[in-house]
């Protein structure tokens, strides 16, 4: 849990302050998400309990209409994450804890609800999330989904970064930078020679898709090296020194998100789980953004029948 734990906190420091993973062209939150948990939200009422397992930065409490009567908590693996939260919504009650191990009661929760989140903690979460969810309480959660929209721009920025490491295009920029300052013709043309194919490489990457810490490096040096008599070499090559260490930092989330989005045969595991505690299973949908052809998202949803 501790690595994982300062992975997510790492991740919320340097994110957004949203971190949204589904956004619109601006960078802000998608409004298909607004929209969807508006609806699957509104049937909430006066004196509920509703609880948001990894709820990062309260997106999804965000969307709750009513919220004067209703209890509302959220927990989530990062302090930072919740940290957020309660600067966003702070009548929340928040506990920073794994998916795997919920603060909660048995069947306590008239809501559990939960985006791009429970995937991450695998099939006991949900186990979980079934175990707090009382009579007559309701299941709703949006789950990554495998060769999606978002999994497929992620798997390119992935494959992106990659190219990076592999062309050591960090090491070269360097390099071409200190030659740069260096009044030697000699030195300039060895060190160019190294880093154009290196750059042509990330150029395609970028021109591929733009968004994503290779983009960001990409534009970034190129910005630099332009400019490069307003700075000193030392500034420049921190610069890129800092830059190696959200390269890495980037990968690793981008090879998690992409780890747990779910195939059909998951998402069935995950509904008989939820059939064999006993709960009202619905036939799993694909959510699409209002202009995306690809899936976005699985939408699970289940429901504990009442008391008899």
């Amino acid at each position: 849990m501790t690595d994982n734990a300062e992975a997510w906190s790492r991740y919320w420091r340097s994110e957004s302050k949203e971190g949204e993973v589904f956004v619109d062209p601006s960078g802000a939150k998608h409004p298909a998400l607004t929209e969807f948990w508006a609806r699957a939200l509104a049937p909430v009422q006066a004196g509920e309990r509703i609880v948001d397992i990894a709820a990062g930065a309260g997106s999804v409490l965000a969307c709750l209409a009513d919220v004067e009567h209703v209890e509302q908590l959220a927990c989530d693996l990062s302090g930072d994450a919740l940290a957020r939260l309660r600067e966003r919504l702070p009548n929340v009650a928040t506990s920073v804890c794994d998916a795997t191990a919920l603060p909660y009661d048995d069947q306590s929760m008239d809501w559990v609800v939960s985006q791009f989140g429970l995937e991450y903690a695998g099939g006991a979460a949900f186990d979980e999330a079934v175990r707090i969810l009382a009579p007559s309480g309701r299941f709703v959660a949006l789950c990554h989904y495998r060769d999606g929209i978002i999994d497929r721009k992620h798997q390119k920025q992935l494959a992106a970064a990659a190219i990076l490491k592999d062309e050591r295009f960090i090491a070269k920029a360097k390099a071409l930078i200190r030659a740069a300052f260096v009044d030697d013709e000699k030195q300039f043309n060895a060190t160019a020679e190294a880093f154009i194919p290196a750059e042509r490489k990330l150029a395609a990457a970028v021109s591929d898709i733009q968004v994503g810490v290779h983009a960001h490096l990409y534009i970034g040096f190129r910005q630099l090296y332009e400019r490069r008599r307003q700075y000193d070499v030392d500034d420049i090559t921190a610069w890129l020194d800092a830059m190696a260490g959200e390269v890495d930092n980037s990968m690793e989330r981008l090879q998690a998100i992409t780890a747990v989005a779910l195939t059909e045969h998951e998402v069935a595991a995950i509904g008989r789980r939820c059939v064999d505690s006993g709960l009202d299973w619905q036939t799993p949908a694909k959510f699409f953004g209002s202009d995306q052809e690809l899936p976005v998202a699985w939408h699970l949803a289940a429901a504990r029948p009442p008391t008899r």
